[in-house]
């Protein structure tokens, strides 16, 4: 339910643009940005789009399962300890992403 406020507001027309000039400011941001805001500005875009998810999950079906996410989150737990374990012992230099890779 949105009223039609973006109707009114942006007209038939112009909400077009307004999406492309949208992702082209997205896909130019990392260019100009720290490398900090860089990653800030990902991780919200990652937020957003767990959030239409969820949205689109929820509000159409009225069913919602984070059954899935266990497993994913799982393998990427294990894969990071894997890592962090084994990378040492074969001569890769640790990069662990509290410092950069020496």
């Amino acid at each position: 339910m949105s009223y039609g406020v973006s109707e009114r507001i942006l007209g038939e027309r112009n909400s077009g643009q307004l999406a492309l000039g949208g992702i082209v400011l997205l896909l130019l941001l990392p260019l100009v940005l720290p490398p900090f805001q860089t990653t800030l500005l990902a991780e919200t875009l990652i937020f957003a789009v767990f959030a239409t998810a969820f949205n689109l999950l929820y509000g159409y079906t009225g069913l919602l399962s984070f059954g899935h996410a266990m497993f994913v989150a799982m393998s990427g737990y294990t894969v990071a300890k894997v890592v962090t374990v084994v990378a040492p012992a074969l001569g890769f230099p640790d990069c662990s992403g509290a410092r950069p890779c020496s």
